[in-house]
């Protein structure tokens, strides 16, 4: 089977698997009772190790290439994701005061260049999440903060969420 798969060309594990292996060094999964995605604990790990999972994640990637894609293009993409990261870590570490003075509410611009850089360099499409973050979290944070709530506080605000679009779905099937 080996012999098969190194005639064809095939790698002898995905591209997925491995990351997900990387990830798992590190603590890092996504959960089902999160969504089959990220817990904050987990967000928290990525970021604050993003530069040692990048170099292990690009090594991946730069194994299992096909001869059509140049490894420049890896190390650009790769790059752009630390970076998106390094915003993130920046965007929350104002985000996380308890008591912001005027000078330290910087959340607003660290968030306005993280989505100006998640639209325009990483060119992923912006979730539920990037637009509340870019439109909401910011103003929120400014008038009741956000550094003193607890997880459970926004996992909270998701369950809501959730409730409330089972119920507008319902009403807008109901109506239709």
């Amino acid at each position: 089977m080996a012999e098969l798969k190194t005639t064809r060309g095939k790698p002898h594990s995905s591209i997925a698997a491995n990351v997900e292996l990387t990830l798992a060094k590190f603590l890092i999964s996504c959960t089902s009772y999160h969504g089959d995605d990220f817990n904050g604990i987990c967000c928290r790990r990525l970021v604050h190790s993003a530069k040692d999972i990048i170099q292990e994640i690009k090594t991946v990637l730069v194994q299992k290439k096909e001869d059509s894609c140049k490894e420049r293009n890896i190390d650009e993409k790769m790059e752009t994701v630390e970076n998106t990261l390094g915003l993130i870590d920046a965007a929350f570490s104002y985000l996380n005061l308890l008591y912001p003075t005027e000078v330290e509410k910087k959340a607003q611009q660290d968030v306005k260049t993280l989505m100006y850089y998640w639209r325009n360099k990483s060119g992923l499409s912006v979730s539920l999440k990037g637009h509340v973050m870019e439109k909401h979290v910011c103003d929120f944070n400014d008038s009741c903060g956000v550094g003193d709530k607890e997880e459970s506080f926004v996992e909270q605000g998701h369950q809501v969420g959730i409730k409330d679009d089972r119920r507008y779905h319902g009403l807008t099937n109901f109506v239709q």
